[in-house]
């Protein structure tokens, strides 16, 4: 027999913004609903200022207290290069705790900044060099796996550099 096929949707976060609808019914009942019908996930989409959307972190952990078996995850974390590793870790972990081990974090670098203003003006806004978006995803998904796996972490690459840090939970 085959691997089973798993569904699962992405909430429309940033839709709702323009729409004027109620996110509580979008996103939340969507959320209860996608669960009752037996799908396997609810995946949120990432942006700050380029393609502005309900954060993806706050969303999820608003999903983990309304449901008990879908897996909870970005559709594309794009905003990762832009969010400090120590702190993204905290906050994922901690989501991971409240929602019982469901989440799953897709990391990705986001959309280039050649592609337009809206794309550079959020590293600019962020006071982040877009020529470090690569090193920062790398060092990124490095630093998240030291902290995630064991204490007194230090590390030294050439973005971030930090001594003895310890995340919990």
């Amino acid at each position: 027999m085959g691997k089973k096929i798993s569904f699962g949707i992405v909430l429309p976060t940033r839709g709702i913004l323009f729409s004027g609808s109620d996110p509580r019914k979008d996103v939340i009942e969507l959320s209860k609903q996608t669960e009752e019908y037996g799908y396997d996930g609810v995946w949120a989409g990432d942006s700050i200022l380029a393609k502005p959307r309900l954060d993806s972190i706050v969303v999820l952990s608003a999903v983990a207290a309304v449901t008990k078996r879908v897996k909870l995850g970005t559709s594309c974390f794009a905003s990762f290069p832009l969010r400090h590793p120590i702190i993204l870790g905290y906050q994922w972990a901690t989501l991971d705790q409240l929602s019982g081990g469901r989440t799953i974090l897709v990391v990705c670098q986001g959309t280039p900044t050649k592609h337009g203003p809206i794309y550079r003006n959020e590293y600019d806004a962020l006071g982040i060099p877009p020529g470090e978006k690569v090193v920062r995803v790398e060092e990124g998904i490095e630093i998240l796996r030291k902290i995630w796996s064991g204490d007194n972490v230090s590390y030294n690459g050439r973005v971030y550099k930090f001594r003895d840090v310890t995340v919990l939970p």
